[in-house]
């Protein structure tokens, strides 16, 4: 009969410890850590969940805390808050990301071409001019002041999560533009809008690549389902305000969320 050499059984021992005790396994694997940045998109803004985190509107329909409930192996933060813009969310979010973080996700851009004053003025002026220029100018602001700030940004994103992987999400167009019937905004300014989002998506992607970070386009997924359209996953005009053109729950979770979990697929 064959006898197993002292080295031999220790070794097999050794084998059958790591086969049979996922504990120990498991011990050795790193943290996985997820971070959600960015402004109402991120947060959930409109998405009809409870919110939290005060004046941010974090809610619980938005797209990283939908993943995160479907991924609790996650440590997830979620960082995200409304009316941010770039610079606010290098000030007061960035605290969030560590050495092990291995998951960030972002929107910002946004607020930094001034969206939400231009809206405003296109839905309470009847006039289509000043929509027009607001739009016209949102469309500047994004080809000139944006690029810096988001390069910064992702500068500073890189220095503290070397190892994570980054999803700089866009944003939606606003509007369905080819639905008959649609009175929210004349065809002019509902385009104008439109191909301003397109410009700020452009500048987001070019800087997103150039950082090393994974630009995830959502205006596919939300095509045929904005503002105007008859299965609308973007908000109109909302009484309160705050919740106007920001996605609602479908956005969230058929746009965004589906989305991300196609580019992490």
């Amino acid at each position: 009969m064959r006898l197993f050499r002292p080295r031999t059984v220790a070794a097999l021992a050794l084998v059958l410890s790591l086969v049979v005790d996922p504990a120990c396994a498991m011990a050795g694997r790193a943290e996985l850590r997820y971070v959600a940045l960015g402004d109402s998109y991120s947060a959930g803004v409109g998405s009809a969940g409870s919110e939290s985190g005060g004046g941010c509107r974090r809610n619980t329909n938005s797209y990283p805390a939908r993943w995160a409930k479907a991924h609790p192996g996650y440590d997830a933060v979620l960082a995200a808050c409304a009316g941010a813009g770039t610079e606010t969310v290098r000030r007061s979010q960035l605290s969030s990301l560590t050495a092990a973080t291995t998951l960030v996700t972002l929107t910002a851009g946004g607020n930094d071409v001034g969206f939400a004053g231009t809206m405003t003025v296109c839905v309470v002026d009847p006039r289509p001019a000043p929509c027009l220029t607001g739009a016209a100018q949102g469309g500047k602001l994004a080809r000139t002041v944006l690029p810096g700030r988001l390069r910064q940004l992702y500068r500073e994103i890189r220095g503290r999560s070397p190892e994570a992987s980054v999803l700089v999400l866009g944003y939606p167009r606003f509007f369905h533009t080819g639905r008959l019937g649609c009175s929210l905004l004349t065809t002019p300014e509902r385009e104008a809008i439109n191909d301003t989002i397109d410009a700020l998506n452009q500048v987001i992607e070019t800087e997103a690549t150039a950082a090393g970070f994974r630009y995830v386009d959502v205006r596919p997924l939300f095509a045929g389902h904005g503002a105007c359209a008859a299965t609308p996953w973007l908000n109109a005009v909302t009484f309160p305000p705050g919740n106007s053109f920001h996605p609602n729950d479908a956005g969230q979770r058929d746009g965004y969320l589906a989305a991300m979990n196609a580019e992490l697929r």
